[in-house]
């Protein structure tokens, strides 16, 4: 087995990070070409023969019951978790009054926001209204499918097993499997869950749940979705600065990086974790973007339109992005 790198994060690494705003410079190496900038700079898609539809993406929505107590790590973090569940109903309601039809949703993970108790049962008490039941209650209320990826803390190990945890939200959510495509039209939408590898496995000496990873068995069927050539977004939870490296010997599926940046039907790889919104561009081989979270505002969403017939895709509201910060400004009208 590879030796795993684990590459770190903390407010100075992500400050090294250039936003979609920093332009490139004559002086030293080139960057490049910024694929956002690229995409926002092309006409926008012909939608006149019913040929495009439209999803949203959006993350961490951190959802609390009446058993938290808190505080968070400072008073910005305490005030949006207060506000989480109202930020989600509000990033609902501006979802809802968008000009255009949505024909799916996506949330990449942290769903709620921690566990107050070690017994199951706790979970399953009818009279106890979890954070599970409440947003499970809210995106019922979504005019379209909502598809989730998990993140960190929507499990809790290991205090509790992630089997648990699986078996939790395919009751309580509907949730299958926590890694899955769903094909729409032509496009493929994969959703990961970059806890299943082995930092997320308290049996292995690889242990440390600050980091994502993913694990032989979903990277390898990563790779079988990918090379069924669909255009494809790849959402899951963790960003690419607290993704492990070297999963694997096989250089061909060593971690995410590898397999992502074979194939070249991927379209733009999705995350969150961050709650601030961040342009990797092409540092980690495909074009990576993580997004801001509705914790901290109720207009932390992205919405993409798609072409059935070029296989092209249009960010309709890349500039509501505050990069680098948790804020998001209003969907234009």
């Amino acid at each position: 087995m590879a030796s795993l790198l684990l590459v770190a994060c903390g407010s100075a690494d992500a400050r090294t990070e250039p936003d979609a705003a920093t332009p490139a410079t004559d002086s030293g190496p080139q960057r490049p070409p910024d694929p956002l900038r690229m995409r926002i700079e092309l006409p926008p898609l012909d939608c006149s023969r019913e040929n495009c539809f439209q999803v949203v993406l959006l993350s961490d929505p951190h959802v609390i019951d009446e058993w938290y107590t808190g505080p968070e790590n400072g008073e910005l973090d305490t005030a949006s978790i207060l506000a989480a569940n109202e930020r989600l109903v509000g990033a609902r309601d501006r979802i809802h009054a968008l000009d255009m039809p949505i024909a799916r949703a996506f949330v990449l993970g942290d769903v709620i926001h921690e566990y107050n108790s070690l017994d199951p049962m706790f979970y399953y008490e009818p009279s106890n209204l979890t954070a599970h039941d409440i947003v499970a209650d809210v995106l019922e209320t979504f005019e379209m499918p909502v598809h989730l990826a998990l993140g960190n803390h929507d499990y809790f190990v290991p205090e509790m097993p992630r089997e648990f945890v699986h078996e939790l939200f395919r009751d309580k959510l509907g949730l299958e499997r926590t890694y899955y495509s769903v094909d729409h039209r032509g496009f493929r939408f994969i959703v990961l869950d970059s806890q299943l590898g082995d930092t997320w496995d308290a049996a292995s000496a690889r242990f440390d749940t600050h980091y994502g990873s993913f694990g032989e068995a979903q990277l390898r069927w990563l790779d079988e979705q990918l090379a069924e050539g669909l255009p494809s977004f790849v959402m899951f939870h963790h960003h690419p600065l607290v993704l492990a490296e070297g999963e694997l010997d096989d250089a061909d599926f060593a971690d995410i990086h590898a397999v992502l940046g074979r194939h070249e039907n991927v379209l733009v790889a999705l995350s969150g974790h961050l709650h601030r919104w961040f342009n990797h561009q092409r540092r980690y081989g495909s074009w990576h973007v993580t997004l801001g979270s509705t914790r901290y505002d109720e207009d932390a969403f992205w919405v993409i339109r798609c072409d059935t017939e070029s296989g092209e895709f249009d960010l309709l509201n890349p500039d509501t992005a505050v990069w680098g910060s948790v804020d998001s400004l209003p969907y234009p009208r």
